[in-house]
């Protein structure tokens, strides 16, 4: 019997005048267990200078439960041990900053996400959709079976979902630009490989080999892409034109925001009837030793 042979679609490119760099790669999110004793306890204290690192720029710790394991989450990170293994998850920044470290204190990554961000030189907003017609006419040529979706939207942008979120390999291309609310730079598109399984260990096996060099992320990533029949824009090998990570905003700074926009107007409307020490009061605020001048013109 003859065997199939993979079908690798041309690279997709939105428009030949587009062009592009490459602006970030990295460990966009990992899941690491402990299993065996002496693992989980250098797993465990990892955790707490992770956590805390977490609890230092801002975010609150909370408590956090997940099958059976019982912990804390605080951020990006969220750590629980239960009686037979310790788990930790990084995200983001967090994932970029500690994932080495968690697989180098002896866990074993169940999942592992794989980040690359490019930028276009103009708006291409269809990306997503030509990359999805290209996919669809290349699996109906080859009779490949793949769970393909696109979420189309005006305000987040188009996502472009390849394979199950229950797969060992699950990819998305999506407009990063706008899935942020404008806050990463215009124009920029994120190819995210979410390996589990099998599939995370053997790409973490790979970037130990080189250290976790940021062309080793950029190289397996491509591979996952390629594999499902989706070369994308950016190739393996490409130089990487490095921009810092727009900063994630702690939970401290939310709750100023909200502060600012939401009872502050609503403080601003009560100092016309009550004394600024009085409206303290109701808040819960100690007012300290102010004189009764400075509470009549004080403004918030």
């Amino acid at each position: 019997m003859s065997r199939k042979r993979l079908y690798i679609a041309p690279p997709h490119r939105p428009s030949a005048a587009v062009r592009h760099r490459v602006v970030q790669v990295g460990v966009d999110y990992l899941t690491a267990v402990a299993l065996d004793d002496r693992a989980q306890d250098s797993l465990a204290n990892l955790a707490d200078v992770i956590i805390q690192d977490q609890q230092d720029v801002g975010n609150e710790l909370k408590a956090w439960t997940w099958r059976g394991y019982v912990g804390a989450v605080c951020g990006d990170a969220a750590y629980g041990r239960r009686d037979d293994s310790v788990i930790v998850r990084v995200a983001g920044e967090a994932a970029e900053m500690w994932g080495q470290g968690l697989v180098a204190a002896g866990a074993r990554p169940s999942r592992i996400d794989l980040a690359v961000t490019i930028q276009a030189d103009r708006d291409v907003p269809d990306a997503a959709r030509r990359a999805y017609d290209e996919l669809r006419a290349a699996y109906g040529e080859t009779g490949a079976r793949r769970s393909l979706s696109l979420i189309q939207s005006a305000d987040s942008g188009d996502t472009l979902y390849i394979g199950r979120r229950t797969s060992p390999v699950f990819l998305r291309v999506y407009d990063k630009w706008r899935q942020s609310g404008y806050c990463w730079p215009a124009n920029t598109w994120r190819y995210e490989a979410e390996l589990k399984a099998t599939a995370a260990r053997n790409a973490v096996a790979q970037l130990s080999e080189h250290n976790w060099a940021r062309s080793a992320i950029q190289t397996i990533a491509w591979q996952a892409f390629a594999r499902a029949g989706l070369n994308p824009i950016w190739t393996a090998s490409e130089d990487i034109d490095w921009r810092p990570y727009p900063r994630p905003v702690p939970d401290a700074e939310r709750t100023l925001g909200w502060l600012r926009t939401t009872v502050a107007p609503a403080i601003d409307h009560l100092q016309s009837h009550y004394r600024l020490d009085t409206i303290l009061e109701a808040l819960g605020v100690a007012v300290g030793d102010v004189d009764d001048s400075e509470l009549d013109s004080a403004t918030f």
